[in-house]
C-alpha cells in the first residue's frame, strides 16, 4: 500500500525532560542444574524473590523523593562442567534502554488542513496509525497519524484536521532489543536444532531397527499363533471330552445317591420290622411265663392224681388184706352157704382184677411223671434258646455282631424252639394219653372193685343168712368196701385232678399255639427284614459300583483336564515368550517413535517459540500518543488509541478539568501520562494495567490552575492476552516476564 504525502504547513517541536534517575526490578539468576538458588543466596522469607536497585545517571531528578521506573533483568550464570550451558546476561542493555526512555527527547509535529491532505481521504485512503509522508520546510519525513479530527471551516463544510506526530515514529533502542531476544533466541534454536538432528538420526535408525525387529516379531507371532491353535484345538477336545467324563460322572453319581437313599430306607425299614420282632419277642415273654406256670400246674396236678392214684392202690391193698381175711371166713361160711362162696370167690377175683389195674394205672402215671420231666427239660432248653436269642437281639447294636449273622442265628434258635415245643406237645400228649390210661385203668379197677364189694356184700348177706360165723367177714367186707369207696373216691379225685391238668394242658397247648404263631410272625418279620438288608445290601453294592464307575470317569475326566492344563500352560508359556518379545519389540518401536516425535515436536516447539519471540518483542514497542487541545473549554470523549492491527488499545475522556482513561483488560502492560500546561508545567502520572482486567485511572488534577493543553500518553505493553502470557510462562523462556 502507497503510504499517503502531506503538505504541512508549520511544525511544532516537543522537548521532553527526564522522569526518573533510578532503575529496580527483579533480578531473575538462572543456576546450572544440581545447584539450588538457596545455596547461593539467603531469601529473608520464602517465596521472596531476588531483586536489585540501580542508578541511571549522575544527576538525581524528582526532588525530595527519588523517581524510579522498573526495569527486570536475567542473568545466566555459567557451568564448566556444561559446555551446552551458555551464560547469559542483559543488564547492560537493560540499565541502557531504561536510561534512555526516561531521559529528556523531543517529538516533531503538525496539524495538517484540507488543502495539505491534497487527494488522500481520512478514513479512506489512511487511519489513525498509519505512517505518511510529511513535507515539512522543503524536506520529506515520515510521521505517525496521531489524530483525525473532522471540522467545519470557513471555506468548506465537510473538513479535517489531521495531526501527525507526537511520538516516535520508530523505536531504535527498542528494535536492537527485539533483535539481540530474537538472536539469542535464534542461537539456543540452531544448537537445539543441532542435537535435533542427531536425536533424529538416532530415532530413525532405532525405528528402522525397530521395524525389522518387529517383522521378525510378526512372524514368530504368525507362528506361535498356528502352534497356539493346535494346541487350543487339542485342549478344546480334552475339555470337551472332559465334559463327556463328568456328565457320566453326575449321572453314576445321582444313579449311586438313588441306590444309596434306597438301601437307607431299606435300611429303616428292616430295623422298624426287627423292632417289630423284638416286640413280639418281647410280648412272647408273658405267654411263655404262662405255659410254664402251666407246665408246673400240670405236674403239680400230675404228682396229686397219682398221690390219689397211690392212695388208692393203698385202700385197694388194705382191701385186698380184708377181702382175704373175708374170703378165710367166708370159707369158714362156705360150708354153710354155698352161693356166699360163690360170691366171695368172685369178689376175690375182682379185687385182683382191681389190684392188677391199680398196679397199670401206677405205672402209667410213672410214666407220665417221666415224661413229664423231660418236657421240663425241653421247656427249660427253649427258655435258654429263647433267652440266648434275645442276647443275640440285644448284640446287635454295635457290640460285635452284624445284624444279618444275629438274626441268622435267632431264626436257628427260633426254630430250635419250634421244635422243642413241638417236642413238648408231642409229651403232652402222651402224658395225657397215659393219664387216660390210667384214668381208665383206675376207673376199670374201681369197677372190679365195685363188682366185688358187690360180690363181697352179696357174699356176706348170704354168709349172715346163712351163718352168724360170716359176721367176721362181713364186717371185714365192709371195711374193704369202705376202703374200696375211698379208693374210688381217690380216683374220682384223680380224674378231676387229671381233668384239672388236662384243661391247663389244653390252655398251655392254646398257649402254645399263639407263641407259635406270634413266633411265625416274628419270623417272617425277621425273613422280610433280611430279605429287605438283602435289598439293601444290594443296593449298596449298586451304589457303590455306581460310585466305582463314577471314580473311573472322573479319572478320565481328570487326565482329560490335566491334558488341557499341561497343553495350555506350554501355550502360556509360548505365548508369555513371544509376548516379551513382542513387548520389547513394541517399546523398542515406542522408544524410537517417542525419540522421533520429540524431535519434532522439539523442532516444531522451538520454531513456534522463535516465532512467538518475534511476536511478543513487536507487541512489546512502546507506544507514544499526543493530544492537544485548543482552549480550556475543548472537551472530547471516547477518544481511542489504536495497536497496530488498528484494535482499540486505550480509550480517554478529555473536559476542562481532566481526563479519564480507560482500558478493556484485554492486554498488560504500564501507562505513563504526562500533562504539560501552557507555560511547559509537567504533570506525569505512571499507572499499571495488569490482571487483564476492565479499568480506568482519573488525572483530575491541574498544573497551578492552569489548564492542560497537551497529554503526551506512553504504553508500554507486556503481554497481548493471558493465553500468550501463559505459554511463556509455561515454556519457561529466559528473559520474558
Amino acid at each position: 500500500m502507497t503510504s499517503p504525502y502531506f503538505v504541512a504547513d508549520a511544525a511544532n517541536v516537543t522537548v521532553l525532560r527526564s522522569v526518573a534517575s533510578t532503575a529496580f526490578g527483579k533480578y531473575d539468576l538462572q543456576v546450572p542444574e544440581g545447584i539450588d538458588l538457596e545455596d547461593v543466596h539467603d531469601f529473608a522469607a520464602p517465596g521472596n524473590e531476588l531483586g536489585y536497585v540501580a542508578g541511571l545517571s549522575g544527576e538525581r531528578v524528582g526532588g525530595m523523593m527519588r523517581r524510579f521506573v522498573r526495569a527486570d533483568v536475567s542473568v545466566t550464570a555459567a557451568d564448566e562442567s556444561d559446555p551446552s550451558w551458555v551464560p547469559d546476561s542483559n543488564v547492560d542493555q537493560v540499565l541502557r534502554e531504561a536510561e534512555q526512555r526516561v531521559s529528556g527527547d523531543f517529538f516533531l509535529e503538525s496539524d495538517i488542513t484540507l488543502a495539505g491532505l491534497g487527494p488522500w481521504t481520512p478514513f479512506v485512503d489512511f487511519q489513525v496509525g498509519d505512517t505518511a509522508n510529511v513535507e515539512i520546510w522543503g524536506r520529506v519525513v515520515q510521521l505517525p497519524v496521531t489524530r483525525i479530527e473532522p471540522v467545519v471551516s470557513d471555506h468548506s463544510v465537510v473538513d479535517f484536521r489531521v495531526h501527525v506526530g507526537g511520538q516516535l515514529v520508530s523505536d531504535e533502542d527498542a528494535r536492537l532489543a527485539e533483535n539481540e531476544i530474537i538472536r539469542r533466541a535464534l542461537v539456543e534454536d540452531r544448537r537445539d536444532l543441532a542435537g535435533l538432528k542427531s536425536q533424529v538420526s538416532k530415532a530413525v535408525e532405532s525405528a528402522e531397527s525397530a521395524k525389522s525387529t518387529a517383522d521378525s516379531a510378526l512372524e514368530a507371532a504368525g507362528d506361535t499363533r498356528a502352534y497356539v491353535d493346535d494346541q487350543l484345538a487339542d485342549v478344546r477336545s480334552s475339555i470337551a471330552d472332559s465334559g463327556v467324563y463328568l456328565e457320566n460322572v453326575k449321572a453314576y453319581v445321582a444313579e449311586g445317591r438313588q441306590h444309596a437313599e434306597s438301601a437307607a430306607a431299606m435300611a429303616q425299614q428292616a430295623g422298624e420290622m426287627a423292632t417289630q420282632a423284638e416286640q413280639i419277642y418281647a410280648n412272647m415273654d408273658p405267654l411263655r411265663d404262662d405255659v410254664e406256670s402251666i407246665h408246673a400246674e400240670v405236674s403239680r396236678l400230675g404228682l396229686l392224681a397219682a398221690g390219689h392214684a397211690q392212695q388208692a392202690a393203698e385202700e385197694a391193698a388194705l382191701g385186698k388184706t380184708y377181702v382175704e381175711s373175708a374170703k378165710a371166713y367166708a370159707q369158714q361160711a362156705l360150708e354153710q352157704a354155698q352161693a356166699g362162696e360163690q360170691h366171695v370167690a368172685d369178689a376175690g377175683v375182682q379185687a385182683t382184677a382191681a389190684q392188677e389195674y391199680a398196679s397199670r394205672a401206677q405205672k402209667l402215671v410213672g410214666d407220665a411223671q417221666a415224661v413229664l420231666d423231660g418236657t421240663n427239660a425241653d421247656a427249660q432248653a427253649a427258655k435258654k434258646a429263647l433267652e440266648d436269642a434275645g442276647k443275640l437281639l440285644n448284640d446287635v447294636d454295635g457290640k460285635g455282631t452284624s445284624l444279618p449273622e444275629a438274626l441268622a442265628q435267632v431264626v436257628t434258635m427260633h426254630q430250635e424252639v419250634l421244635e422243642t415245643h413241638t417236642d413238648i406237645l408231642d409229651a403232652h400228649r402222651d402224658v395225657l394219653e397215659k393219664h387216660g390210661q390210667a384214668i381208665r385203668w383206675a376207673a376199670m379197677a374201681a369197677a372190679r372193685a365195685a363188682v366185688a364189694a358187690q360180690s363181697a356184700s352179696q357174699a356176706a348177706q348170704d354168709a349172715l343168712r346163712a351163718s352168724a360165723e360170716a359176721a367176721r367177714a362181713a364186717d371185714d367186707a365192709a371195711t374193704a368196701a369202705g376202703h374200696a369207696n375211698r379208693a374210688a373216691e381217690e380216683n374220682a379225685a384223680a380224674i378231676v385232678t387229671l381233668g384239672q391238668a388236662d384243661e391247663k394242658l389244653k390252655e398251655a397247648d392254646r398257649k402254645l399255639q399263639a407263641q407259635i404263631d406270634e413266633t411265625r410272625k416274628a419270623g417272617e418279620l425277621l425273613a422280610q427284614a433280611v430279605k429287605i438288608l438283602a435289598a439293601g445290601v444290594a443296593a449298596n453294592s449298586a451304589a457303590s459300583q455306581s460310585a466305582l464307575l463314577a471314580a473311573d470317569e472322573n479319572r478320565k475326566a481328570n487326565a482329560a483336564t490335566n491334558l488341557a492344563v499341561e497343553t495350555l500352560t506350554e501355550v502360556q508359556k509360548e505365548t508369555s515368550r513371544q509376548a516379551t518379545t513382542a513387548e520389547k519389540v513394541a517399546q523398542d518401536a515406542k522408544a524410537a517413535s517417542d525419540a522421533a516425535t520429540k524431535a519434532v515436536n522439539a523442532q516444531k516447539a522451538t520454531v513456534n517459540d522463535t516465532n512467538d519471540l518475534a511476536r511478543l518483542t513487536h507487541f512489546r514497542r512502546t507506544r507514544v500518543f499526543i493530544y492537544e487541545r485548543a482552549s480550556d473549554s475543548q472537551s472530547e470523549t471516547g477518544v481511542k488509541l489504536p495497536w497496530d492491527d488498528r484494535t482499540t488499545a486505550l480509550t480517554f475522556d478529555v473536559d476542562s478539568s481532566g481526563a479519564i482513561f480507560k482500558w478493556d483488560g484485554a492486554w498488560e502492560g504500564y501507562i505513563k501520562v504526562t500533562a504539560m500546561s501552557a507555560s511547559s508545567r509537567l504533570g506525569i502520572n505512571v499507572f499499571d494495567v495488569l490482571g487483564f482486567t476492565t479499568g480506568k485511572f482519573e488525572l483530575w488534577d491541574k498544573i497551578s490552575s492552569e489548564w492542560i493543553e497537551r497529554y503526551v500518553i506512553e504504553i508500554f505493553p507486556l503481554w497481548p492476552d493471558k493465553a500468550t502470557k501463559n505459554r511463556f510462562y509455561q515454556r519457561g523462556l529466559t528473559g520474558l516476564k
